[in-house]
């Protein structure tokens, strides 16, 4: 059985009055997580989910509180309408939240901040002041490949890129960004 097996948690916003950020996203292959100051867009298959359970997450999103739930439990199986999680002894059932609009909108602006920082070069020299509880949340989530990670600025006010490079993980299975906190010019 496959296994969210990594802190995602980590990166889910936990803010009341952003309620798109307390829920892990589904569509097209990757889970999206994202707190407003980190975003995380990992494969799937990165956490040993066949194509056809990968399927059955697509477009779909799960709530910070079930996701919690979820994580304790050691096997993870999507089914269709949610999430098996199974014990030796029981099966505990999770719904997906049924606001497919909504979501839709979020992994979309998601996958935009994304593109749009791959796509920016650095052409300005700047120094920046990093939140370093979001670095560590970030190394905590993410699936290394060696014992480090790479960063790529793209100029001033721009998210730091983020990504594990080597021969298992490539930026293709997951990115992460991370907004800076100062911009010193």
């Amino acid at each position: 059985m496959a296994s969210f097996s990594k802190k995602t948690e980590l990166i889910i916003g936990k803010d009341s009055y952003r309620r798109n950020f307390s829920r892990v996203y589904f569509n097209n292959g990757f889970l999206y997580v994202s707190n407003c100051h980190c975003l995380l867009k990992q494969k799937l298959s990165l956490f040993g989910f066949s194509e056809d359970q990968v399927d059955k997450l697509n477009g779909n999103s799960i709530n910070i509180h079930d996701w919690s739930m979820i994580r304790k439990f050691k096997d993870h199986c999507p089914v269709d309408g949610g999430i098996d999680c199974v014990t030796k002894t029981s099966k505990v059932f999770y719904k997906f939240k049924n606001e497919e609009f909504e979501d839709q909108k979020t992994v979309e602006s998601m996958e935009k901040v994304i593109q749009t920082n791959q796509k920016l070069e650095n052409d300005v020299d700047s120094t920046f002041d990093l939140n370093v509880s979001l670095l560590n949340d970030l190394n905590e989530a993410m699936f290394l490949s060696a014992d480090h990670l790479v960063f790529k600025t793209t100029g001033a006010k721009n998210a730091i890129i983020v990504f594990s490079e080597g021969s298992e993980f490539s930026i293709e299975d997951q990115i992460g960004l991370i907004m800076p906190v100062n911009i010193r010019n």
